[in-house]
């Protein structure tokens, strides 16, 4: 089993090419479902990709002018407003659970912000813990390497299913594939 977002994202997850099938893939009659969105060419995004300044459908299609990415506002019931946007400089939209959760989601750490927000204070890390950067904690035992300046104080799961970072989590597929 794989999440259900790497279906036709266009990396082969499972391997032998069945989440990928070219004939479902590519359909034009392909719809998205759940928070995703459907890119012109068939890919799934989450919603939350759109108008963030990056193509991640591939094809600009989450970025083009019907969404009206330079005007667009966030809807305040469900939505954060990140001020500053990584490429555009253009106000970001994240569901108002991603607020105070310990990951930094705006290109600042806006959504993380403790005393503008009310957020609470992190729980301080039990001996055998290490806090991370985004305030995190994690077993001692996970660490992988002890060249902390090569790694950027880089810490792993041992076997190789994932790492923590400056810039939060990042998941392998086990091939040494990464992704976010």
């Amino acid at each position: 089993c794989i999440p259900a977002n790497w279906h036709c994202d266009g990396d082969d997850d499972c391997g032998d090419g069945a989440d990928e099938p070219a004939e479902y893939c590519k359909s034009e009659k392909r719809t998205c479902f759940g928070d995703l969105f459907t890119c012109d060419n068939g890919n799934c995004i989450p919603r939350t990709y759109l108008c963030d300044g990056d193509d991640d459908c591939l094809d600009g299609s989450d970025e083009d002018a019907r969404h009206q990415c330079n005007s667009r506002e966030c809807d305040p019931e469900k939505e954060f407003t990140c001020v500053k946007n990584k490429m555009w400089n253009r106000p970001t939209c994240i569901p108002k659970r991603w607020v105070c959760d310990g990951d930094p989601d705006c290109i600042d750490g806006a959504d993380e912000h403790s005393k503008e927000l009310n957020c609470p204070t992190p729980e301080p890390c039990s001996d055998n813990q290490f806090r991370c950067n985004n305030s995190r904690c994690i077993n001692k035992e996970w660490f992988v390497t002890t060249d902390l300046e090569a790694y950027e104080y880089r810490w792993a799961w041992t076997g190789g299913l994932g790492r923590m970072g400056l810039d939060g989590w990042a998941w392998t597929d086990g091939l040494g594939r990464m992704g976010l």
